[in-house]
Formats: structure tokens, sequence, C-alpha cells
């Protein structure tokens, strides 16, 4: 099942580079959804989940990728390059 990214959520007050802790977005209803990032990551994994975001009118699919410690991370490929639009994306807070 696929889902658009409209929203992220990250640690309050966290110093240099921002984590996503959590995503969400809308359900057909209009109600939200979050889940935590972690959990997006294992539904990508397993095939469970598909999650996008749109960056100008470019449907941009999200994969799993290892940042520079060794940890999975959700990120953006458009183009053969690699990068993440989470950041920019409205902080709904914890």
């Amino acid at each position: 099942m696929e889902h658009q990214i409209l929203f992220v959520s990250k640690p309050a007050g966290s110093p240099g580079k921002v984590t996503t802790t959590h995503v969400g977005g809308r359900n057909p209803d209009g109600s939200c959804w979050r889940i935590t990032q972690q959990a997006a990551i294992e539904g990508i994994e397993t095939g469970q989940w598909v999650f996008f975001v749109v960056h100008g009118q470019q449907r941009v699919e999200l994969l799993v990728a290892v940042d520079d410690r060794g940890g999975k991370c959700l990120c953006t490929r458009a183009n053969d390059d690699w990068q993440t639009w989470l950041p920019g994306l409205p902080d709904e807070g914890n």
C-alpha cells in the first residue's frame, strides 16, 4: 500500500543534524496517521508499505539507506542523487 509522507516529527531541541523520529500523512477519510521511522523502515523492507514525498510536482519514493553511523534511515533518490527531503516537511512534533 502506498502512503504520501506529509509531515515528520523531530526530537525537541536536538542540536546538530536533525533526526526524524516519526513520519505521517493523511488517510482517505482525512484523519492523520503517524508511525515511527523504524516502523516505516521495516514496512519498506518487508514490502508491506511504499512511502513517497512530492517535491515540486515530482513524486519521489522513499528508500532505506545506511547513514554515516551505520544506522538505517529513510531517504529519497531522484536523478541518481541520494538525499532526503524529509527535514523540509512540516514538523508535527512528538
